[in-house]
């Protein structure tokens, strides 16, 4: 049995499973107050009040199905990182090394305030002179927010979960682009052979983002994720690569979903899930 729980601003998902059977869900509304409005970097998704938090968690998990000894989490997206790299198969070239160095140089990161993992992909993908890695990188800011917050619910985080990743298991298709959009901003994911290759966040911050507005970002952050990919690996993005949309901010306005598929040409996929769920599952507030 395991017990999922993913905290944004402003609301808490939880979603309890025993191996592909759902046996309960539950979404949380959480007062904004209890999240940082002046975060020195901008982000609200960060915890003020953990005890509080960490007390609407425990009360919520006591009112579904499970026992939630073995808890799964998922970090914040709009400060994290997923990111192909190609390393060449060269002498003496070590990982450990390589693999830091090129995050420091491609983005603006210090590795002292965040967490990098890195997962070698199999052999017969990239070209015969490279081996292809997938890394992502966390602030550890919300990591220790996170742990406290569990703490406070009395509960003990056995593992952590990027969005992307998340996502990628969700629509359960080896290739695909994924939209996730919420009250404060809005991230897409490219996935190829069941892996996040790439992660572009927008941070919308204070900004009040009507729904025109919201389906231009949209838009504009797909077209990006193209643009980044494309370039950047010897794959090519094909016009029959699903579309998939989900988001807590979109399970009320559905039509903007619709806008973004109408407007790059698409439509939009249903996922295939890989648990069984109940009809009335809220699959698009996820």
């Amino acid at each position: 049995e395991v017990t999922s729980i993913t905290i944004e601003y402003g609301v808490i998902k939880l979603l309890v499973s025993r191996g592909l059977e759902m046996l309960d869900y539950k979404i949380v509304p959480v007062n904004s107050r209890f999240f940082y409005r002046n975060d020195p970097a901008g982000y609200l998704h960060m915890v003020r009040d953990t005890a509080r938090v960490g007390g609407i968690l425990r009360n919520s998990l006591d009112q579904i199905k499970g026992q939630h000894h073995r808890v799964i989490s998922a970090v914040p997206g709009y400060a994290s990182t997923v990111q192909l790299l190609d390393l060449p198969k060269a002498s003496g070239l070590n990982p450990n090394t390589a693999i830091p160095d090129e995050v420091r140089h491609g983005r603006p990161i210090s590795l002292e305030t965040h967490h990098l993992n890195r997962y070698r992909l199999k052999d017969d993908i990239g070209t015969p002179d490279t081996t292809r890695w997938i890394y992502s990188v966390a602030p550890r800011r919300d990591i220790y927010s996170l742990a406290e917050i569990m703490d406070k619910a009395g509960l003990k985080i056995a593992a952590l979960d990027l969005r992307p990743f998340a996502l990628a298991r969700v629509v359960n298709h080896p290739d695909a682009i994924i939209v996730w959009a919420s009250q404060d901003g809005a991230d897409v994911t490219i996935v190829r052979d069941h892996v996040p290759v790439l992660y572009e966040t927008h941070f919308y911050g204070y900004e009040q983002v009507d729904k025109s507005a919201q389906v231009d970002r949209l838009t504009d952050l797909v077209e990006k994720a193209w643009r980044t990919y494309g370039p950047n690996t010897p794959d090519r993005l094909t016009d029959d690569i699903p579309l998939y949309v989900f988001g807590y901010h979109l399970a009320f306005e559905p039509d903007i979903g619709q806008q973004v598929a109408t407007r790059l040409r698409r439509d939009i996929a249903e996922p295939n899930l890989p648990i069984k769920a109940p009809h009335d599952f809220p699959l698009n507030e996820l």
